[in-house]
């Protein structure tokens, strides 16, 4: 009888941090998603594939029907009419501005709980005196940098007083606003536009993907420390056997 209270609090805090385990990973894998949305949409208006606001549209052919009881008719290739054209086009345009939209304020929500989530995990941990908490402790350090990285700094420092207004300190995430005006920046690798160009692709692609590395290693300690936790890292179980 004396034992059963200890197996019951043992059991109670397995499953509160099978909870949370799973809770992480969910939330985890929706910010990368989020943060793969963001490089997906650069390199979409990079090459043209959705159309940005000052791009031309451009008229495809179809094919328009034509009297079928003439044999020597063929079918009539004719233009699509602008309006349509323009149609299409802002409707491409506005889901990609709407996903831009979700991706900024997701990520950043998302790895506000996340932090959360860690702070709760380590919580555990440290009441039930649980092994593991140096893993979880790291994790929600590189947590809390990775989510000051991504708020996106330049959206409040947009005062008309500077005298240079491209000085911005920016965060990992760009609104559609600066995706609209630096996404078509010049491939120049000379001695005068390679600086540029260098930092043109690691705002808009680099920084996200070095997030999305940060992201992953944050979810790989923690999922360290809480397998020591409950029992299921195999490399600390066989140091336990040999001792």
């Amino acid at each position: 009888m004396l034992g059963t209270p200890g197996l019951a609090t043992a059991a109670d805090y397995s499953e509160a941090m099978g909870i949370a385990r799973r809770a992480k990973s969910v939330i985890a894998l929706i910010l990368l998603l989020m943060l793969l949305l963001q490089v997906t949409t650069f390199f979409l208006a990079r090459y043209h594939v959705i159309p940005m606001p000052g791009d031309a549209p451009v008229a495809l052919p179809v094919l328009m029907p034509v009297d079928t009881s003439d044999a020597a008719a063929k079918p009539v290739v004719a233009p699509v009419t602008p309006a349509v054209v323009a149609t299409t086009s802002s409707r491409m345009t506005d889901i990609a501005h709407y996903l831009t939209g979700v991706s900024l304020l997701g990520a950043i929500g998302l790895g506000v709980v996340l932090v959360m989530i860690l702070i709760l995990i380590l919580h555990i941990m440290l009441v039930g005196r649980l092994i593991g908490v140096g893993k979880v402790t790291s994790s929600l350090v590189w947590c809390l940098l990775l989510v000051v990285f991504l708020f996106p700094w330049q959206t409040f420092m947009n005062n008309a007083e500077l005298s240079n207004t491209d000085f911005r300190v920016p965060g990992v995430l760009w609104t559609w606003g600066e995706l609209a005006r630096g996404y078509n920046f010049s491939d120049d690798f000379s001695a005068d536009g390679f600086a540029r160009t260098i930092l043109g692709w690691f705002r808009f692609a680099g920084a996200p993907l070095v997030a999305i590395i940060m992201t992953l290693m944050i979810q790989l300690k923690s999922n360290r420390g809480i397998k020591m936790a409950m029992g299921e890292d195999e490399v600390l179980n066989d140091l336990m056997g040999q001792a």
